[in-house]
């Protein structure tokens, strides 16, 4: 009882499950703890474990009533709650903790702070009263002081859980976000309190936000829970390893459309009864795996899923609109049956046709529409705008077909050939999150390439009806090779035969510097970073957006790290970034190919989608720098 009352309930959970015999007393101080630790499902477990013992009634209805009450379920006051559950017989700590709870969910703060102050003023070293102050402090938005409270609360009961287990929700909760803390916090948590498992799941969802996999928190994971399994599906699709974060999903029961529909549900009716956090974590569950399956190689089944969120999320705004409008008109018969059709579980919303992109001047779509959409469009979109529904999880972000162009380029007037992109198709490309499609047929890479010209047609008439003043259908006489000019590749750069002398790599290493790459570039021996001082670190592409040049001895090369594709690089550079065509004979470019080729590292950093964002925006940003308002680079 002396490790319950100082809040070790983790320990006192463990010696109970060693107990010889599972008597009334053992099952209801096991109850109390999973109550306080918030495992409901453990709680009502012992609850029927108790109910089988004859002369538990009064017990089991004492625990299932302060179950209520801290969960706020209750209409009696809350002096009154404190004066029956202390008839009953309760713990006088956990009765005072139930009711000041209850306060809390209750949003009743000045009489959780008169509860408070007399229990203060009677029990002034009770460790659960040292907490719930601290917590009474988050409640009102004072987390300084909070934090404070939370510390002193563990220096004065070192085995207190729950205040260790606030103390890392405080350190990990938007605006003031300390994720080294709450690993740091988290890391000794796991090895004073082993019998808790929620420690090695938390430590594990702090550790892949900081962008890291330990080996030894995913060991203690033991995969029982479906959290758990969740979280090293999670870790798996971190470190690029789809396939298994999929099986993951599965051993979760998240294998199929319709799985994922009744998440999708689970939120829409969350969000109806004004549960916005778990809506949240429902639909972020949702958007990850479906990304997830996508990367994973099935991109029709995660359309499917996205499909699905797309249709509640609509349903959504428009119930809310039509709640805003009875509101007005209560009487309005036509609004009522709206509402109730908009809120059946039969409503299915009617979307624009896809097809309606296309403008009377700009030819109808290619008969591979449908086969990008399932494959591509849950990154790209189905408009090839970028803007697909994984796109928000993904970085860099997936390429607007309609208005930038294609940066892994190799015709002459730096436009993409059909090589190319059946290359990016095939191969994937590294650093980012677009996978290999190399099981495709040649009638099908045919298709998708004739799917992201018509898209690039698309965007140039669009771009150009923008800028002048027709519409996109209109007839102007210089719209046709406008847009020609910039969609139809020319020839392909011929590479001469590169002839690699002892002295190549030396000699780039001296043009590296003096065409002034290390303005942009870094490497990891040190040999260009002696010039890295006034290096260019307000990288913008063509959309506005933040970048930053890779560091060519060990990020992954977007291109590749063939010799040929690093010479294209240098010599038609990098469209829709900063990075501009090099001038220069074949042998300069050459011994630049030789240099870079013998800086790279054997094994290029892989790198997870959080890590890439976090470096890319957050490491590189001078002080001062408003990432709202970038420079425009592209007249």
């Amino acid at each position: 009882m002396s490790d319950y009352l100082a809040g070790d309930l983790s320990k006192t959970n463990g010696r109970l499950a060693q107990a010889t015999s599972q008597d009334l007393r053992t099952l209801m101080l096991a109850a109390n703890c999973y109550r306080q630790l918030g495992q409901q499902k453990l709680f009502s477990e012992k609850m029927e474990q108790a109910r089988r013992i004859d002369d538990s009634k009064d017990q089991v209805e004492l625990a299932l009533a302060m179950q209520r009450i801290q969960l706020a379920q209750v209409d009696v006051s809350l002096f009154e709650s404190l004066r029956v559950l202390r008839n009953a017989g309760a713990v006088d700590s956990d009765a005072r903790s139930v009711v000041v709870q209850c306060a809390f969910a209750s949003n009743k703060l000045s009489e959780a702070q008169l509860l408070l102050d007399q229990w203060r003023q009677e029990q002034p070293d009770s460790a659960q009263l040292e907490y719930l102050t601290a917590v009474y402090a988050n409640i009102t938005g004072n987390s300084a002081d909070a934090e404070s409270k939370f510390i002193q609360t563990i220096v004065h009961h070192p085995r207190h859980e729950l205040s260790w287990l606030a103390l890392a929700d405080l350190y990990v909760r938007p605006p003031d976000v300390r994720f080294e803390q709450a690993e740091a916090l988290l890391t000794r948590f796991v090895k004073l309190f082993a019998d808790n498992a929620e420690g090695p799941l938390r430590l594990a969802r702090v550790q892949r936000r900081l962008g890291r996999n330990d080996p030894m928190t995913t060991k203690l994971l033991s995969s029982n829970s479906r959290a758990e399994v969740l979280e090293m599906a999670k870790i798996a699709s971190d470190a690029g390893d789809y396939s298994l974060a999929v099986k993951g999903l599965a051993t979760a029961n998240l294998a199929t459309s319709i799985d994922f529909d009744k998440l999708t549900v689970s939120a829409f009716q969350a969000n109806r009864k004004g549960n916005a956090v778990s809506a949240g974590q429902l639909t972020q569950l949702v958007s990850w795996g479906a990304t997830a399956i996508a990367l994973s190689g099935d991109p029709s089944t995660a359309t499917a899923i996205f499909s699905g969120a797309r249709d509640r999320i609509a349903r959504l705004g428009r119930i809310q609109d039509l709640s805003v409008r009875r509101s007005f008109f209560p009487s309005n018969q036509e609004l009522v049956e709206e509402w109730n059709a908009v809120d059946s579980p039969s409503f299915t919303t009617n979307f624009p046709s896809l097809e309606k992109i296309a403008s009377p001047s700009i030819p109808e779509p290619p008969a591979g529409l449908a086969l990008y959409i399932r494959l591509c469009g849950a990154c790209h979109g189905s408009r090839g705008d970028g803007a697909g529904p994984a796109a928000c999880n993904l970085y860099p972000a997936p390429r607007n077909f309609l208005y930038e162009p294609i940066r892994m380029v190799s015709a002459t007037n730096r436009l993409a050939t059909d090589f190319d992109l059946k290359r990016a198709i095939l191969q994937g490309q590294p650093g980012t999150s677009m996978p290999a499609f190399n099981e495709l047929s040649e009638s099908e890479l045919n298709s998708l390439v004739a799917i992201l010209r018509w898209f690039r047609v698309v965007g140039l008439n669009q771009q150009y009806a923008n800028h002048s003043d027709i519409s996109v259908g209109g007839t102007n006489p210089t719209q046709l090779p406008w847009v020609e000019a910039r969609s139809q590749p020319s020839a392909p750069l011929t590479i001469p035969q590169m002839e690699i002398k002892s002295d190549s790599a030396a000699s780039g290493q001296v043009l590296f510097r003096a065409a002034k790459c290390t303005n942009c570039h870094s490497t990891d021996n040190g040999v260009a970073n002696d010039e890295m001082d006034d290096a260019i670190t307000n990288l913008f592409d063509s959309q506005g957006r933040r970048m930053r040049a890779p560091n060519l001895s060990s990020d992954s090369l977007h291109g590749g790290d063939e010799p040929d594709e690093i010479y294209k690089r240098i010599a038609l550079g990098i469209p829709g970034t900063p990075h501009p065509a090099l001038v220069g004979t074949h042998e300069e470019i050459g011994s630049l190919v030789a240099y870079i080729r013998s800086i790279r590292s054997t094994k290029s950093a892989a790198t997870t989608n959080h890590q890439r964002r976090t470096f890319d925006l957050n490491s590189l940003v001078p002080v001062g720098l408003n990432l709202n308002s970038p420079p425009s680079l592209f007249k």
